[in-house]
This record gives C-alpha cells, sequence and structure tokens, in this order.
C-alpha cells in the first residue's frame, strides 16, 4: 500500500482524486435525491482524518477551501435582495432574530457539553450561527427556490405537465384516427387569430421538483385514452 500513499503525496494526484470522488459521490446523490452540500461534507469525513484519511497536502486543501468559502459568500450576497427583505418587515426581522438567537445557544450548549471553555463555545456558537445560514441558502439556491417571490410564498405551486417536446397537429389526428379506425373530416384553413405556429410545455419545474419525466410517447397515450373512454362509457 506504500505507493498508493506514495500518490497522495504528490498533490495534484491527490486533488485529482478527490475531485474524482466528489463527482462520484454527486451522482449517488443524485440518484438518492440529496443535496449536494451534504454530499460533500460527507466525502469530507470520508477522506478525512475520521475516515480514509488520504489528505496529504494540508496547505493547498486549505487554500480551495477557503476559495470555495469566498464563492460560497459572494453567492449569499447575490441572493439577499433588501426590497424583499424589505417588503417582509418584522416578519423577516423576527424570523432572523431567533434563528440567530437559536443556533448561538444551541452551537454555545453543544461547546459547553463537549468540554470546550465558554469563550470557545461562544465561538463555536458563532461559527454555527454564521454556517448554517449559508448552508441553507445553499440548499435553497441548489433546490431552486431561493428566487421565489413574495407573491409565490404560499404552499402551493402550479406546475405545467406536458410532453415537453413539439408534436404536429397531424401527429395528433393521425393518431386518433388510428385508434378509432376512422378518418377524420378535416378542413384546412389559413392560421385563425390567436393561432400559434408552435408551441410546447416547459417542464423544467416539474423535472427539477418532482422528479418526474415524460416518457409516454403520444401515440400511445392517445390509445389507452381512447380505451379508457370507451370503457367508462361502455362505447362499443
Amino acid at each position: 500500500m506504500k505507493w498508493l500513499y506514495g500518490i497522495f503525496e504528490n498533490p495534484f494526484y491527490e486533488i485529482a482524486i478527490i475531485l474524482a470522488l466528489a463527482a462520484l459521490l454527486g451522482i449517488l446523490g443524485q440518484i438518492l435525491k440529496q443535496p449536494l452540500i451534504v454530499i460533500f461534507i460527507a466525502l469530507g469525513i470520508l477522506v478525512g482524518p475520521a475516515g480514509l484519511d488520504i489528505v496529504a497536502s494540508h496547505d493547498q486543501i486549505h487554500l480551495l477551501a477557503e476559495i470555495g468559502i469566498a464563492l460560497l459568500l459572494f453567492i449569499v450576497g447575490l441572493k439577499l435582495d433588501v426590497r424583499i427583505i424589505r417588503s417582509l418587515g418584522k416578519v423577516s426581522l423576527l424570523t432572523g432574530l431567533g434563528q440567530v438567537l437559536f443556533t448561538s445557544l444551541f452551537g454555545y450548549f453543544i461547546g459547553v457539553a463537549l468540554g470546550f471553555p465558554a469563550i470557545h463555545s461562544f465561538y463555536i456558537a458563532v461559527a454555527l450561527t454564521f454556517s448554517s445560514t449559508i448552508i441553507i441558502v445553499k440548499l435553497l439556491s441548489d433546490k431552486k427556490e431561493i428566487d421565489v417571490s413574495i407573491s409565490n410564498t404560499a404552499p402551493y405551486k402550479v406546475y405545467n405537465i406536458g410532453n415537453s417536446s413539439p408534436v404536429e397537429l397531424m401527429e395528433y389526428i393521425g393518431a386518433i384516427e388510428q385508434s378509432v379506425n376512422r378518418e377524420a373530416e378535416k378542413e384546412f384553413l389559413p392560421m385563425q387569430q390567436g393561432d400559434v405556429p408552435k408551441t410546447e410545455a416547459d417542464v423544467s419545474d416539474l423535472m427539477e421538483n418532482l422528479y418526474y419525466k415524460p416518457d409516454t410517447p403520444v401515440k400511445t397515450g392517445i390509445e389507452r385514452f381512447i380505451e379508457w373512454y370507451k370503457s367508462y362509457f361502455k362505447i362499443q
């Protein structure tokens, strides 16, 4: 195993392997529908002293961590909208103060319970307060829920359900004709007021939040609908 540890003494190989593990765990997190930030914390535990202990280039990793924190704080700044905070008024103020107070007390008592001195526990509480806010912002950003406007903060949301790809009208008609074994009487007219030449459903929110991806072909869907229709209304 000496050759393996020799690889990790090279910062380039070490960071490359860590990034490869991050990619693999990221794929696993997507499959398990877990936030990436949780996966990356688990990666740190895995490669750190509590796990495989393969991190040897501490200075380089620390530098990358500092850059990552700076970028994460930058994202937090981009997502903060003073107008939204002002419109929420007392609600945002009381919620923010309550979160800071609760997290500070919680972190302080955790530090004391673990045997740290009072001043160290205080620093732990402050670090936990700010880091928890950053993590929450990152989680909301990954779920694309941080940009939701105030008018959409009610506990409901409307989703557009469709095929996500355009289908020619004549293809619909042909599928219906084939399913009912009759040819439709068609009368072709010029484009009417209000007609659109092309339209398709945007189901990105549906796929992101409900993990639903349309995969039923139009022809199959029409056949199943007509079968249900005939069965329900007892049509021969």
